[in-house]
């Protein structure tokens, strides 16, 4: 099954974990490579570059919401399901959320 972006409990992601290279990438689409779909064009490869390569945060999740559109519109894996979860905090909480939505890791107790 494919993931665009499988995220294991850690505290700090590794660049596997949030850059889509391995699995999306035509340099993966090989024999013995990590691109199981073997997906790949010359935009989708540009926007992996520029996520891998980009300057901030919010350029990043720019691209990498740009790269999301791209993958839901050539349709190369039929994604199976997505979680759908529901995240309730108390009020002394303060979420904080990411490209990837709320990161339950890294709460910060409100002052």
């Amino acid at each position: 099954m494919a993931s665009l972006n499988s995220q294991p409990v850690a505290q700090t992601p590794s660049p596997w974990q949030t850059i889509p290279k391995q699995l999306w990438h035509t340099d993966s689409a090989v024999p013995g490579g990590t691109n199981y779909s073997r997906f790949g064009n010359a935009a989708s490869d540009a926007l992996i570059d520029a996520i891998q390569n980009a300057p901030d945060e919010a350029t990043r999740t720019k691209l990498y919401k740009d790269f999301q559109q791209l993958i839901y519109n050539e349709q190369p894996v039929i994604f199976l399901f997505s979680p759908q979860e529901r995240i309730v905090l108390h009020q002394r909480f303060e979420p904080v959320v990411n490209r990837l939505g709320i990161s339950l890791q890294h709460l910060k107790l409100k002052k």
